[in-house]
């Protein structure tokens, strides 16, 4: 580990396998499969699911994680780890992003890991076993979709119906509310379907979006709080309140829809 924290060439091909290898322990469970374990499913207290694939997954996780990062704590939507380590790099972990999706036999479930450093992040992994996608950036290196690179393209010209929000309503009529996962939206994003993505968190987890946050800025896009500032993530930070995504032209005006949402949540859950 440097001084920024950053991953070594070697650990940051660990951590690429690692993911890996948890969608390869996801696909075990996968319902409605040749071979699937039979799924134990319960509803938490927001309404979501958790299965014990989400579990299975995390618990791979946590085995192999802490034993190549020992001090290193780990915030993840179904627990923590090492939460009294002395390391000053951590990591967020959502060991099944889309948990109906994958109830459901749909491809869009993932495993979403952010690596954390002092409030930055220096790496973050999107891994889609149902469809073996590897979305991926880690510090000065670009952002890759199994190893093509991604870049967003700039327009000055905010359109209607190009604008999502997420977690919550919002009194701009720019914007949409679809039901999505946060990572079907985010995708829409890179690849020039949306301008802007505004995430409140609360209902939706920060581990919904930290790996995502240097993944699109390594493809040239933003990621601000609503106040416009740059987000700090880490397993022992509190979450921001508003996550922004957005073209760099277009973020002043994605901080003003931004200020127009309400404070009631909305009623989607989170998967």
């Amino acid at each position: 580990m440097t001084d920024s924290g950053r991953l070594s060439t070697e650990d940051a091909q660990f951590v690429g396998a690692l993911v890996r290898k948890v969608g390869a322990e996801l696909l075990r469970w996968r319902p409605n499969r040749d071979g699937a374990i039979d799924l134990e499913i319960s509803q938490k207290i927001d309404g979501s699911l958790v299965s014990a694939a989400d579990h299975a997954a995390q618990d791979l996780f946590f085995s192999e994680i802490s034993a190549r990062f020992p001090e290193e704590p780990v915030l993840s939507e179904e627990g923590v780890l090492n939460n009294d380590g002395k390391s000053e790099r951590s990591w967020i972990l959502d060991p099944l992003d889309g948990t109906r999706e994958f109830l459901s036999g749909t491809p869009d479930f993932a495993v979403q890991l952010a690596c954390c450093w002092r409030g930055d992040v220096v790496g973050g992994w999107l891994y889609f076993p149902a469809i073996d996608c590897l979305i991926e950036s880690t510090s000065g290196l670009g952002a890759y979709c199994d190893g093509r690179s991604l870049s967003v393209r700039d327009r000055k010209n905010l359109e209607p119906a190009r604008v999502l929000v997420r977690g919550v309503q919002c009194r701009d009529t720019r914007a949409q509310h679809p039901i999505i996962d946060t990572q079907v939206a985010l995708r829409r994003f890179l690849v020039g379907e949306l301008d802007v993505v505004i995430i409140r968190l609360g209902r939706l987890g920060v581990w919904d979006v930290a790996g995502w946050s240097i993944i699109v800025e390594a493809a040239g896009g933003v990621v601000c709080n609503g106040k416009g500032v740059r987000p700090q993530f880490g397993a022992r930070l509190p979450a921001e309140d508003i996550v922004i995504f957005a073209l760099p032209s277009l973020k002043e005006e994605a901080v003003c829809i931004a200020s127009t949402l309400t404070e009631d949540p909305s009623s989607e859950q989170r998967g």
